[in-house]
């Protein structure tokens, strides 16, 4: 089983879920945006200029972010750290994340997944640019069929 085979890709396809990008260039306020207009996401994956995929941020490091500038005024050592998180760009808070090609076997994604205790993996293509997500409940019930 392949994530993209004519035969079965038209079943998987649909498994293959939109996902959510910023540049590792983009602000720090920028991310915490995308997170508070998309409230369901558990994170947003990172991409260079050329559009290839480099890492994650998660839904937890950007909670602590916007803590962080909520109590600006509060706290000297909180306001200390966030004047130091407001110069600084995305690419701070990058963290590693393995992804799957759509070419790839179905089983060793899910197998990827399992090893890795992740429940959603990226999906990209041949030059490494993020084409959607597959999770791993959606690989699950693919397979149960």
């Amino acid at each position: 089983m392949r994530l993209y085979m004519e035969s079965t890709f038209t079943a998987t396809k649909d498994k293959i879920k939109d996902t959510l990008t910023i540049k590792e260039n983009q602000s720090i306020q920028e991310l915490i945006t995308l997170f508070t207009e998309n409230r369901l996401i558990q994170q947003v994956y990172v991409i260079n200029n050329e559009g290839s995929l480099i890492g994650k941020i998660e839904a937890s490091a950007v909670t602590e972010m916007i803590y962080f500038y909520s109590n600006l005024n509060n706290i000297k050592a909180i306001r200390s750290k966030q004047l130091k998180l407001k110069n600084r760009n995305v690419s701070y808070f990058v963290k590693q994340v393995e992804s799957a090609s759509i070419n790839d076997d179905l089983l060793d994604v899910y197998y990827r997944m399992n090893n890795k205790k992740t429940s959603f993996m990226p999906v990209v293509d041949s030059k490494n640019r993020p084409q959607g997500i597959i999770a791993i409940n959606d690989i699950l019930k693919y397979m149960n069929k």
